[in-house]
C-alpha cells in the first residue's frame, strides 16, 4: 500500500578531522597578532585644534545634536546621548526625542531652532584608508559662529568630547 506504516531508518556516518581544527587559544593568539599588526600599521593618533574653545560653557544650558556620523542615525544619536555626553553638565538634546516626527523627515532640524542657551554639535567620520580614520568635531552657537573645532586621526570620541564634558 502507498501508506505504509513501516519505519525506515538511515544511518549517517560523520567523520571529523580534528587535526585541521584550531583551538580557542590558537585563534585568540592569531587575533592578538593581527590586532598588533594593525596597530603597528596605523598612523599615530593626532589632534589638530582649528578653533580653540574660548567661550565659557557655563553660559550655556544645552547641547543640541545636529549632525552625527553613522548610517543608523537614530541609534547613533541615542549612543552619543547615553554614552559619550552623559556626564556633561550640559543637557543633551536628541532630535529623535525632542520631536520624533520632525527628526524622521529631517534629522538636522535642530540647527533651525536658534536658542542663545544652546550649543550645536556637528561631527563627521571618514576612513582615510582601511586602517586609519579621521574624526571632525564642530561646535556652533545660536548665531552659527564656530566656538570649537577639532580634527583628529585615530583618536577616540571621548578624547574629542572631553572639553565639553569635563569643564
Amino acid at each position: 500500500s502507498p501508506y505504509s506504516t513501516e519505519k525506515k531508518t538511515t544511518e549517517v556516518k560523520q567523520e571529523v578531522n580534528i587535526s585541521n581544527q584550531k583551538s580557542a587559544a590558537e585563534i585568540a593568539i592569531e587575533r592578538q597578532r593581527a590586532q598588533a599588526e594593525i596597530a603597528a600599521a596605523m598612523a599615530a593618533p593626532s589632534i589638530e585644534t582649528i578653533v580653540p574653545l574660548n567661550v565659557d560653557l557655563n553660559n550655556y544650558t544645552h547641547i543640541a545634536l545636529v549632525s552625527l556620523f553613522n548610517s543608523d542615525r537614530k541609534r547613533t544619536y541615542e549612543s552619543w546621548e547615553e554614552n559619550w555626553l552623559v556626564n556633561s553638565p550640559l543637557s543633551v538634546i536628541n532630535p529623535f526625542v525632542y520631536d520624533k516626527k520632525r527628526a524622521k523627515k529631517n534629522y538636522r532640524f535642530l540647527k533651525e531652532i536658534k536658542n542663545p542657551n544652546w550649543l550645536y554639535l556637528y561631527t563627521d567620520y571618514n576612513k582615510i584608508n582601511p586602517i586609519d580614520f579621521k574624526r571632525d568635531l564642530l561646535l556652533r552657537d545660536s548665531k552659527n559662529k564656530i566656538v570649537y573645532r577639532v580634527e583628529a586621526i585615530n583618536v577616540d570620541i571621548s578624547t574629542l568630547l572631553s572639553p565639553l564634558v569635563n569643564f
